[in-house]
This record gives structure tokens, sequence and C-alpha cells, in this order.
């Protein structure tokens, strides 16, 4: 992710970055200048689909929208912590959706640790389940985030 300006103390510049959502995708926002008092106009850079719109923003919309980025970084940051300290051989239940988890292992397959599905868990709908019985039959693995290179233990 490039730098922000718009991050020092909360303040807002030209070039501050931020998402925001515009027709079915976040995208993320540049700001060229301000629009009026407190308003900014900013463009949309970078996207295959919208890139060169532009959009005004009030400086609310602008702070509320780096203080999401903020914590959905530190929310991932968290997460990758958690997955990095599991251990080959762990139990990790994942949540599928409405009350179904299914039980996996950490497993390493071609050098990089994924997790392999053993059963399912909770009220499994019929018909809702085929996905993830096929998985388990096939003993299929698979990566549910990007892992990060992990040291192994000496």
């Amino acid at each position: 992710m490039q730098s922000n300006p718009g991050m020092n103390n909360e303040t807002i510049a030209k070039g501050t970055r931020f998402t925001a959502h515009h027709a079915d995708d976040a995208v993320t926002f540049e700001i060229r200048r301000m629009q009026g008092r407190g308003a900014w106009r900013a463009v949309i850079v970078a996207h295959e689909d919208y890139a060169g719109l532009e959009r005004v923003f009030t400086s609310e919309q602008i702070r509320a929208a780096l203080r999401h980025e903020a914590m959905a970084q530190q929310a991932s940051a968290a997460q990758s912590a958690w997955f990095d300290a599991l251990e080959t051989g762990a139990r990790v239940h994942y949540h599928s959706g409405f009350g179904d988890y299914v039980r996996t292992t950490v497993v390493e397959v071609d050098g990089k640790e994924m997790l392999r599905p053993l059963a399912l868990v909770g009220g499994w709908k019929l018909g809702t389940a085929d996905f993830h019985i096929e998985n388990i039959r096939n003993a299929a693995p698979r990566a549910l985030r990007p892992r990060s290179p992990r040291r192994r233990r000496g």
C-alpha cells in the first residue's frame, strides 16, 4: 500500500488516498483538491473499470474511510499472527456460514501450510454441504488466506 499523507493527525490534503464504495466495488480514491468548505474532490485511481471518475466527499466521510482502513489493517495483522502461530497438525474449525463449521487440520503441502478438511460440524442443511463433502472425500487441502513465510522452529 502506498504511503498516505492523510493519515497524519487525520489531516486531509491533496494526494490523500482512501477506499470507498463505487457502483459494485470498493475502489481507491485520491484527493485532487478542496471543493468548498469541508468537501473534497477525489478521483478513482488504478481501477480497470472506474479509473478517472470523480466524486465529492465530505471531510468526515474521508476520515471515516481512513479510520475503517486502519481498523481493517489491524484486524488483518492480528489474523495473520494467529494463523502464523499454528503448528502443523493443529485442529482448526472455520465457519462456513449459517452455523456450519468445517473441522480441519493444518498440513504441509508442497512447502505451504494449508487446512485439510476432516469433518462437517454444526447444523448443516441438506444440499448445502456438497462442496465440502467432496473436499473431505478427496482430502483436498485449501488455503483460507495467503500465508506469510514461516521460520522453522528449531
